[in-house]
């Protein structure tokens, strides 16, 4: 009898172990649910527009910083150039015998100097006049140069040059565009500002401010400021 109940036992717990083997069978070939597959599909989409989001923010920033630095390069360039011909103004080592006298000269007849407009000469090469074409001993044609701001475009006139002559007559040349304001602001001998009209004689240092534009794709996405004060090496001499 004892065998028997044994026996008994040892098959039931066959027929359960089979009959449980089965359901897991059956359970692995049916798969995911719908309702499984639509969660899981969810997250997955949702996932994959947080990674593009991402990568959309990433780029849009690295393009904007990419063009602010473009547009500080182009601008740092320009006042560079500025302020290395504005400090050389005044330079006369020899008296001048032709052209005007070294120093801020008048930019025109009705203008001295003002916030968007400078005018310098400098006896660069030592030849004793201002107004040489390259020919008669005056070498350096940039013995008289203007810088004057219009239309979003920073010009330089350099009336001795004949890269900048058309038909006889000066023309201005542009050094950068694209710039939002452009501002000269002018020092005395003690710091003090200068208001306008300027006087010339009184001037001993400027300071320069560009305001540049930045573009992306065509539109303004922003502005970048650059300044230099510049020491005018050659009027400071008048101090001692």
């Amino acid at each position: 009898m004892k065998t028997g109940n044994r026996d008994c036992r040892v098959r039931a717990g066959q027929i359960e172990s089979n009959e449980k083997r089965r359901r897991s069978i059956r359970r692995a070939e049916t798969g995911f649910t719908l309702a499984e597959y639509m969660v899981s599909t969810s997250v997955l989409l949702i996932i994959i527009g947080l990674g593009f989001s991402l990568l959309d923010q990433g780029q849009a920033t690295f393009m904007s910083q990419n063009a602010a630095t473009l547009a500080q390069a182009r601008a740092r360039k320009a006042i560079n150039l500025m302020a290395s011909e504005i400090s050389l103004a005044g330079c006369t080592p020899m008296t001048i015998t032709a052209g005007p006298q070294p120093g801020l000269q008048p930019v025109s007849n009705s203008v001295t100097a003002n916030s968007t407009s400078i005018r310098i000469v400098a006896d660069r090469d030592g030849s004793g006049t201002t107004n040489g074409t390259g020919t008669g001993g005056d070498a350096d044609l940039n013995d008289d140069i203007t810088y004057s701001f219009s239309n979003g475009t920073i010009f330089r006139t350099a009336p001795n040059d004949p890269d900048y002559q058309s038909g006889g007559a000066a023309v201005a040349r542009s050094v950068i565009d694209g710039v939002s304001s452009l501002t000269i602001t002018y020092f005395d001998a003690n710091g003090n500002q200068l208001s306008g009209p300027v006087n010339l004689a009184a001037v001993r240092s400027v300071r320069l401010t560009i305001v540049t534009s930045v573009s992306q794709l065509g539109n303004q996405t922003g502005t970048v400021t650059v300044d230099a004060n510049v020491m005018i090496r050659n009027l400071q001499l008048d101090r001692y």
